[in-house]
């Protein structure tokens, strides 16, 4: 019985500390896991909330670019419903608001493409542009 105790205290003795040292250990790890992922959640929240700011600033402009031409057209149908003489001048001005308007949406939908394509970094010859560019002209784009 008393060899039973000595064992047991020497057991305790030696696994004591071992069994100490891995629970700091695994506490120190584990808090350092928790630092690191509390450090990458704040940075992508000071992410989106940067993303968000830009977002409401796009969605202001955006709306007052776009209800602009909306407000002159309704202008320029009031006038033309009591100006008979400039009616055609008037029908004009409106559809120039039409095509300002379509032209802006048409910008706003190719940025939002533009934004998701992957950029390739390479090199090209005079020669690959040219060709490029000759394909371009050929398609009856102009260009200002």
């Amino acid at each position: 019985e008393g060899v039973y105790f000595l064992v047991n205290g020497i057991i305790f003795t030696v696994s004591a500390p071992t069994l100490l040292f891995f629970t700091l250990n695994w506490n120190f790890e584990a808090e350092k896991i928790l630092v690191e992922q509390k450090a990458m959640a704040d940075d992508q929240n000071r992410q989106m909330l940067k993303t968000n700011e830009e977002l409401d600033q796009f969605v202001y402009k955006t709306s007052h670019d776009l209800r602009a031409p909306l407000n002159e057209i309704l202008q320029l149908a009031n006038m033309a419903e009591q100006a008979q003489e400039y009616r055609e001048f008037l029908f004009d001005r409106m559809k120039n608001q039409v095509v300002l308007m379509d032209e802006y949406i048409r910008e706003i939908i190719d940025y939002s493409r533009n934004s998701r394509i992957e950029v390739r970094v390479g090199f090209a010859t005079y020669a690959h542009v040219n060709r490029r560019s000759v394909g371009i002209a050929g398609c009856g784009a102009r260009f200002q």
